[in-house]
Parts: C-alpha cells; structure tokens; sequence
C-alpha cells in the first residue's frame, strides 16, 4: 500500500523518475547521506532522504541537478512537509528557507 507522499513523489514527470533512478544521482545522493547523516531540518531524526531545494522542474541541465550545494539532507518526516508545501500556495517553512540561504553563503 502507498501512502499519500509516495503517490505524489510517483505523480512526477517521467523525466523525474528517470532521473531519480540514474547511477550519478544515486551515488551523490549516497555520499550526502554519508556527509551529513543527521536531518538538516530537525537537527534530530537521522537524514533519509536528500530534498533539492529547488524544484527539479526548474532547474536545468544535469550537472545543476547533481550539485550537492543545491540539496540538503532531511529525515523523511521533514521531506514529506517540505514536499507538500512546495507544491501548495502556502509560504514554505521558515527553517528550510533559511537553510537554503545560509548553503549558497
């Protein structure tokens, strides 16, 4: 049975499938987990996911896609709220926005 978020992350594009399941991303994913195995979000739970902090609709070309500057470790909780409120009208938490700000410093 899915849930609510693995429906939405496999309602993605098919380009996002594709790239999700490609070997460079598998493997800088793997080596950020290994780099920051903590949740950037929470502080707490340990990171299981690697949450792009910007859409992967709009980012072009696949070496800005594979920048590990452009993504952040985060526990799958945190992922799913980050997700969901990317793709709603409401204002994206106050804790991820400064984290991407405070990665590009």
């Amino acid at each position: 049975m899915t849930n609510s978020y693995q429906r939405q992350r496999y309602s993605n594009s098919s380009n996002e499938k594709k790239f999700y399941s490609t070997a460079a991303y598998r493997r800088m994913r793997l080596a950020l987990l290994n780099t920051d195995p903590i949740c950037q979000v929470c502080k707490v739970e340990p990171a299981t996911e690697v949450h792009h902090l910007h859409p992967l609709s709009s980012v072009e070309g696949q070496q800005n896609k594979l920048n590990p500057a452009a993504c952040i470790t985060i526990c799958f909780n945190c992922h799913v709220e980050a997700t969901r409120e990317e793709r709603s009208t409401k204002p994206v938490r106050k804790r991820i926005k400064q984290i991407e700000f405070s990665r590009f410093d």
